[in-house]
């Protein structure tokens, strides 16, 4: 089953910043971003064993955001809401596709077994 969630893909360049003395912080632009995926992605069934996600990301920044930095920030989203490792995954198939403004933009996905 596909599903679509009315949210933009966040770069893997935002999700954090370095502190002296205390490391990597997440940024609070990603914070607020994580929780509103939380609260958007409907709870999915995660097969046993191996498993693949195809994911198309609508962004307004098609042409200057790199497609393997939208996954990571999702996938950990992911793996909190659904509780699973993502050593599991095997296979990604990834799209972008270009949306006119950034109310436009989407996530949408599909566990594949």
């Amino acid at each position: 089953m596909v599903f679509k969630i009315p949210i933009g893909p966040i770069s893997v360049n935002q999700l954090y910043f370095n502190v002296r003395g205390r490391g990597r912080v997440k940024t609070k632009s990603y914070q607020k971003w994580a929780t509103d995926v939380f609260m958007l992605l409907p709870m999915v069934e995660v097969p046993d064993g191996d498993f693949g996600l195809a994911i198309v990301f609508g962004t307004p920044y098609y042409r200057t955001s790199d497609l393997d930095n939208m996954v990571k920030a999702l996938v950990d989203v992911m793996q909190a809401k659904w509780a699973f490792d993502d050593v599991r995954i095997n296979t990604y198939h990834l799209q972008k596709v270009p949306v006119k403004k950034r109310a436009d933009a989407f996530i949408e996905f599909e566990v594949i077994q």
